[in-house]
């Protein structure tokens, strides 16, 4: 597109303001670096954390059960909500 618009001729000045701005940007992002904090980007002490949240949620999945009334072919009583296949 840059191209099309450097290669009109009603457009030279306005495709020479954008290759300016092109390389005014690419500059910028060269020498830009994220703002990290003070750890940086770290999965260091979170594993532990996600984990364990992934086991509890396992373990509830795992171990909810439900009252069932009776009828559909099941007898009344504590009925599992996972079916273990």
């Amino acid at each position: 597109m840059l191209h099309d618009i450097l290669t009109s001729k009603a457009s030279i000045t306005t495709g020479t303001r954008l290759v300016g701005l092109k390389r005014g940007v690419l500059a910028a992002l060269s020498k830009y670096e994220p703002d990290l904090g003070l750890e940086g980007l770290s999965w260091k002490g979170q594993l532990l954390r996600i984990a364990t949240e992934c086991a509890l949620g396992v373990q509830y999945l795992h171990g909810e059960r439900f009252w069932h009334e009776g009828g559909d072919g099941k007898e009344a009583g504590w009925q599992n909500t996972i079916i273990h296949r």
